[in-house]
């Protein structure tokens, strides 16, 4: 997510076509400055993570799971108030 947010301009587009039609909320999004809300958050921290093609991968199967459920956990975790043990449990168990 950090390394997308420079290197791919269309997570700064997605960013500016959310912030056009949608309020600012209270969730940080990991190389950004504008906060988001929870939905936003994810979208936009997953748009970053996958841009630039650095994707985990699933040996039984073709998918790279992490540039979606690290955003989101992250997100959720920021709202719910979680602490970082419960993060990488949580992400250990969605990978």
């Amino acid at each position: 997510m950090i390394a997308g947010r420079a290197l791919a301009t269309f997570a700064t587009r997605a960013e500016a076509v959310v912030a056009s039609v949608r309020s600012a909320g209270d969730i940080p999004v990991p190389g950004r400055v504008r906060r988001a809300d929870l939905l936003d958050a994810a979208f936009l921290g997953g748009t970053a993570a996958h841009g630039i093609e650095l994707d985990d991968g699933f040996r039984q199967g073709s998918v790279h799971p992490g540039c979606t459920v690290v955003p989101a956990i992250l997100s959720v975790g920021y709202r719910t108030g979680a602490s970082g043990r419960a993060l990488i449990e949580a992400i250990g168990r969605r990978l």
